[in-house]
């Protein structure tokens, strides 16, 4: 689990691998108090050929007894508007729901990202 560092007013994403030992549930949205809005997206080609992101308004189908992982260029946890700098070594809280009801908190430590390079 990890976000990367983004400055204040941008936007960044969360990575995790989501697993689940029950039955299969779907996570439908996310918090991050550093920022104005935070959407569940994938990456997928668009029909011009280029990559884009866009928000899964069903939310993210978690399989039961699997898992799915977020990652760079795949399913992410989108952070928008972001209220401060989030620089890599600080630790943002994450809060995640799922449609079954269930709640995670969790700490996600600000890493920079492969292939950025942020100040």
């Amino acid at each position: 689990m990890w976000i990367r560092n983004s400055a204040a007013g941008g936007n960044t994403a969360a990575y995790m691998t989501l697993k689940n030992g029950g039955a299969e549930d779907t996570l439908v949205s996310a918090t991050i108090a550093e920022a104005n809005m935070v959407e569940i997206h994938e990456t997928a080609a668009a029909a011009n050929g280029m990559m884009e992101m866009r928000p899964l308004a069903q939310g993210l189908k978690i399989p039961a007894n699997g898992s799915v992982e977020l990652k760079p260029g795949s399913y992410h946890v989108m952070v928008m508007g972001l209220k401060q700098d989030l620089k890599t070594g600080s630790n943002v809280t994450l809060k995640l729901a799922f449609k079954s009801g269930k709640t995670l908190e969790l700490i996600a430590p600000v890493q920079q990202g492969p292939g950025m390079k942020m100040p």
